[in-house]
């Protein structure tokens, strides 16, 4: 291959203007790929580097609901070996200041700030504030939202505080996963003052360790583990936060597919440009082989041609990958409170350079096996049209270009695969490309095909600028449908996120049922309840207001008499069935609600029955008369399954995973929850009325979760889009490349243009109407199926019609016309200062 890569660097020689484009597009989707790829190995040792700072201990046990006697004494046994461990609550509540009517949901945290945390740093503002059972610590948002300072009061529950200072850092955040609402830092005692610790509340206990030098976290994880295994979790800091890990994992899989994307685009350049390429040098070929070269031979030169390309581009692609894993951070800087290290990895490098050469070589097979077509009596034929192969075996070419095809696709699936760490995943998605660029492809050809009937059929009514504008879409060696497919592909995917990010949100508030509720109580206690209710009826604005629901925290434990740990399930399964469950009773048949099999039970009933959801019922392989435990507050209790049926899940409220008689949790602690409907504009009165008379209860109003719930889609989709601007980037450099690639032939229609009497401005209308066009196909065909791919997942999980907005279609269009025209002339504005006799003198030359 010596002889190879010599004839290919001087041969790169001729033609370096139209190589920088294909390094740059392999360069694009490189960046985009090393750049997630990097992250999440930055951010995987960062959570083992920094995971004690994370969990804020040596060792977690992380439970719903307080530690029991025999839990308590074993806490004590680890203070006698000199383990020191203290406990965090995290709940939800309203909050209010004395100047602001509105009470506010509100993220608490409660813990003695004495020992809290074992490592990691709290950063408050002003810093070392004092701290007592009267004041609290809270986040710079509630100020905003309430309008309030550092010294002002806050209420929370029965309890009025003063706020000292503004938290700026928790570095244990990230371990309690997803929160509602600002967030509020109290002392433990602070925290009893609320009233908010009562006798089965939801609240997350968060208990954290810290071993003495020599300790083995090991035994003790799993001294933990069998203290507390059927009500808590335990995590040493050896896991480094394995959910966290876990859904880095999944995203990192996820969003190296949406860079997988750009990378394709980047191989579509590749094969555009050295087709275009090999089409301007088959004269040299047909040289080469009269002086005895064979295809083999000429092949192997324009394989190291792509192999230093592909080499090349990677390379550049590593490099700006460096810079894409820094902006990373910047769009998840709401969730870390720890600074994200970036380090050089060799596996992202590794992996961004194999992929990337991996895809240039498959984009090469079909322009080089038309080298195996050029026949050496072409160089006597020099009027011969560049593309005329004559002697071609047509058929074998067509089965030689069917298997370069099939190639390209197998080399996809294998992409996909290994960037995904999934054969299922990645095949589905490496299917979805391949079938969305067919699409895509034949659309475009349609488009085109349509554009140029119309155009012949109706020339007389357009101007001859119009005229000329859309015949450049046919000339030689631009590749239109190429440059329509990568441009389309990006406009496709980014819409698509765009669109679904509206729809999504906007079915979320317009498909429940008109009855379903849209205000939520949380924490009634039993001698609240009734009160609070007839208080709730009296409000004005009030729809409906059914009774509340009535819950036991409780954990299941056992099924027909085996322990669930032992029961095949599947990972996520396990740590489903194995956390704490609201279990309900119910007299009657919920609302909404179909009995599969078995039957309701009879309301005089005094067994132990439970009603199953189908879905648990099926995980759990649950049959009538099947038995389940629970462990509630130490105490055991055992039921037998009468039914198993279909909620809808809309209902709030009739969706728990078990229902039970009414007996059947007679004597343990209960707390209730409500859902009520109310008129939007009443909501704001009814927090009000009920946090003056029943502060420790919760009012949820459904509107500010679609808040806290949008705001997460909006940093999610806008790191997408990130991405998915890769593609856009690389359908870009096509552009760019296809209109270098012509240059000399759009030279010598501006010289003809302007011999026959054609000004500078008619040949700027022309060019800017071909460019014109391409956008706006580009973006039309991109945006139409954005549309028809949003409509099918809308439909699929609401079962509702898709209504389409055309702002963003129109917008697309708009925007993919303007790019491409400002590609295009970018490429081409020094063409309209040549001088025409120049140029006609060349080509005679």
């Amino acid at each position: 291959m010596k002889f190879a890569f010599r004839m290919a660097l001087l041969d790169a020689r001729a033609s370096s203007g139209r190589f920088l484009f294909v390094i740059l597009a392999i360069a694009a989707g490189v960046a985009a790929l090393t750049g997630v790829k990097g992250f999440s190995e930055s951010v995987r040792y960062t959570l083992a580097k920094e995971a004690r700072t994370l969990m804020g201990a040596d060792l977690m046990i992380r439970m719903n609901g307080a530690p029991n006697e025999a839990e308590e004494a074993f806490l004590a046994g680890l203070a006698r070996q000199g383990i020191d461990y203290t406990p965090v609550t995290e709940t939800v509540s309203m909050s209010a200041s004395s100047s602001q009517s509105t009470p506010i949901l509100t993220s608490i945290k409660a813990a003695d700030l004495g020992k809290y945390p074992f490592y990691g740093e709290l950063v408050f503002d002003p810093p070392a504030p004092q701290m007592s059972a009267d004041t609290v610590i809270v986040s710079e948002d509630l100020l905003i939202r309430l309008g309030i300072h550092v010294g002002d009061p806050l209420k929370v529950g029965s309890h009025e505080f003063r706020i000292v200072a503004i938290s700026r850092k928790e570095p244990d955040r990230m371990t309690t996963g997803f929160t509602l609402g600002s967030r509020v830092l109290m002392t433990r005692d602070g925290y009893d003052r609320t009233g908010l610790n009562i006798m089965g509340s939801r609240a997350t206990q968060r208990i954290l360790l810290r071993l003495p030098p020599g300790a083995d976290v090991n035994t003790i994880s799993a001294a933990a583990r069998d203290a507390f295994g059927k009500r808590g979790r335990v995590i040493d800091y050896t896991e480094a936060n394995p959910t966290l890990s876990r859904n880095m994992d999944r995203a990192s899989s996820f969003l190296a597919m949406v860079s997988l994307i750009a990378l394709i685009v980047g191989g579509v350049g590749v094969a555009t440009s050295i087709e275009s390429h090999i089409q301007q040098r088959m004269d040299h070929i047909a040289i080469m082989k009269c002086l005895g070269g064979t295809s083999i031979r000429v092949m192997q030169v324009y394989v190291a041609q792509s192999l230093l390309l592909g080499v090349a581009g990677s390379i550049l692609g590593v490099l700006c990958g460096f810079i894409a894993q820094a902006a990373f951070p910047h769009f998840l800087a709401g969730y870390f409170d720890v600074a994200i290290e970036l380090v050089v990895s060799w596996k992202p490098v590794v992996q961004g350079l194999a992929v990337g050469l991996l895809t240039t070589l498959l984009f090469t097979i079909p322009p080089l096996l038309s080298i195996s077509r050029i026949r050496p009596a072409l160089i006597f034929r020099r009027n011969m049209d560049e593309r005329s192969t004559q002697g071609t075996d047509k058929a074998s070419g067509r089965l030689a270009s069917i298997l370069a095809v099939g190639g390209i696709g197998l080399g996809i699936w294998f992409i996909a695969v290994w960037m995904s760490g999934s054969a299922r995943i990645g095949s589905y998605f490496a299917a979805g490309l391949i079938g969305c660029i067919v699409v895509l492809a034949a659309m475009a050809k349609t488009v085109l095909v349509i554009l140029k009937r119309s155009m012949t059929r109706f020339s007389s009514l357009v101007s001859p600028v119009v005229r000329q504008g859309v015949a450049n879409l046919y000339r030689p060696g631009t590749h239109v449908t190429a440059i329509l497919v990568s441009l389309g592909v990006g406009v496709m995917f980014t819409l698509t996120v765009q669109l679904l990010q509206d729809s999504l949100l906007d079915q979320l508030r317009l498909s429940s049922p008109p009855d379903s509720p849209n205000v939520f109580l949380i924490n009634v206690t039993p001698k609240d309840k009734d009160p609070l209710l007839r208080l709730i009826r009296s409000q004005t604005g009030m729809i409906d207001v059914p009774e509340a629901s009535p819950a036991v925290a409780g954990q299941l434990t056992r099924i027909n008499g085996t322990p669930v740990e032992e029961i095949q399930l599947s990972e996520g399964e396990q740590r489903y069935f194995r956390t704490q469950f609201a279990l309900t009773w119910s007299a009657d048949l919920p609302k909404a609600t179909e009995i599969l099999s078995g039957a309701w039970w009879p309301r005089d009933t005094k067994e132990s029955l439970v009603s199953v959801e189908e879905n648990a019922a099926d995980s759990l392989k649950l049959g009538i008369g099947s038995t389940l435990e629970w462990s509630i507050q130490g105490r055991s209790l055992t039921a037998r399954v009468s039914s198993i049926r279909r909620t809808d899940a809309a209902r709030v409220g009739a969706n728990n995973q078990f229902i039970l008689s009414p007996l059947a949790l007679a004597g343990f602690p209960v707390i209730y929850y409500g859902a009520i409907r109310a008129l939007p504009n009443s909501v704001s009165n009814l927090q009000r009325a009920v946090f003056e008379s029943f502060p420790t209860v919760t009012v949820v109003n459904a509107a500010d979760i679609l808040e806290i719930v949008q705001s997460v889609v909006d940093r999610i989709s806008l790191t997408v889009r990130f991405l998915s601007a890769f593609a856009i980037v690389g359908g870009v450099i096509i552009l760019v490349s296809s209109v270098a690639g012509t240059r000399y032939r759009r030279m010598r229609e501006v010289a003809i243009l302007k011999t026959i009497g054609a000004t500078r401005a008619k040949i700027v209308r022309i060019f800017s109407v071909e460019f014109l066009i391409i956008g706006g196909i580009a973006g039309a065909v991109g945006g139409g199926l954005a549309a028809v791919f949003s409509a099918i997942v809308v439909n699929r999980l609401f079962h509702t019609v898709y209504v389409v907005d055309w702002i963003p279609l129109l917008s697309t269009v708009l925007f993919t016309s303007t790019v491409a025209i400002a590609a295009g002339w970018a490429a081409s504005y020094r063409i309209l200062g040549q001088r025409p006799l120049e140029i006609l003198r060349q080509a005679e030359n």
